[in-house]
C-alpha cells in the first residue's frame, strides 16, 4: 500500500511527499518519517513536516467525523459497518475514558498501528470531547509520537553519535510538550 502511495507521489518534492503521507490514516507518522529519512530528508525536516501534516488532518477529521457517520448509516449496510467500526474502536479507548483528554494525548503518542489522529479522532467523538480540546490533545500527541518515530528511524547509537540532532530534537520536544500540556490543562 505505501509502495502505491509512494509511487502515486514520486512528481512532488520529497519534503511534501512526507506531508501528504503522514495525513493518510494507514500511513500517518509511522510511515512518514521513517521514509522521509531513508529517502535523504534530513530528520528535522522529515519530523517538522510530518508533525504538521498529521496534526492538519486532525481538525477537518473531527468536524467531519460526525456528519460522515450520519451519512454512512443511511447507506444499506452502512449503520452495520459503522457499528463495528465505533466498536473495535471504543475497544482501545480505555485510557481515553479513564483520563479524558490527557488520555487521548498518550493514546496519540503511542507509535503502534491504530493509535494516530485518525483514530484518536473517532475516540474524541465517540467520548464526547469537544472538538478544540480533542485537536490540542491530538496535537500533544503527535509531537510526542512525532519525536519518537524519528528517534527510533534513526537509531539510538546513531543518534548518540550525531549530538547536533539529538540536541534539536531533544530541545524541541521540552519546547512544545509543555506548551501542549498547558493547553490541554487549561481546556479539561
Amino acid at each position: 500500500m505505501v509502495e502505491v502511495l509512494v509511487k502515486f507521489l514520486a512528481g512532488i518534492p520529497l519534503e511534501w511527499q512526507v506531508f501528504i503521507l503522514a495525513m493518510i490514516p494507514v500511513t500517518e507518522l509511522r510511515a512518514a518519517i521513517p521514509y522521509g529519512i531513508t529517502q535523504g530528508l534530513l530528520p528535522l525536516t522529515t519530523l517538522t513536516m510530518a508533525a504538521i501534516g498529521n496534526m492538519l488532518i486532525g481538525l477537518p477529521v473531527l468536524v467531519l467525523i460526525s456528519p460522515i457517520i450520519n451519512i454512512i448509516k443511511k447507506v444499506p449496510l452502512g449503520e452495520r459497518v459503522v457499528d463495528k467500526v465505533l466498536a473495535a474502536t471504543r475497544l482501545k479507548g480505555n485510557n481515553v475514558v479513564k483520563y479524558g483528554t490527557i488520555g487521548l494525548a498518550i493514546f496519540v503518542s503511542i507509535p503502534l498501528p491504530g493509535t494516530g489522529v485518525w483514530t484518536g479522532s473517532l475516540l474524541a467523538y465517540l467520548f464526547g470531547i469537544k472538538i478544540g480540546t480533542a485537536f490540542v490533545a491530538l496535537c500533544m500527541g503527535v509531537m510526542i509520537a512525532a519525536v519518537i518515530i524519528t528517534l527510533l528511524s534513526l537509531g539510538l547509537i546513531e543518534l548518540i553519535g550525531s549530538s547536533t540532532t539529538s540536541i534539536i530534537l531533544v530541545v524541541l520536544f521540552l519546547i512544545i510538550a509543555p506548551i501542549i500540556w498547558r493547553l490541554i490543562k487549561r481546556n479539561c
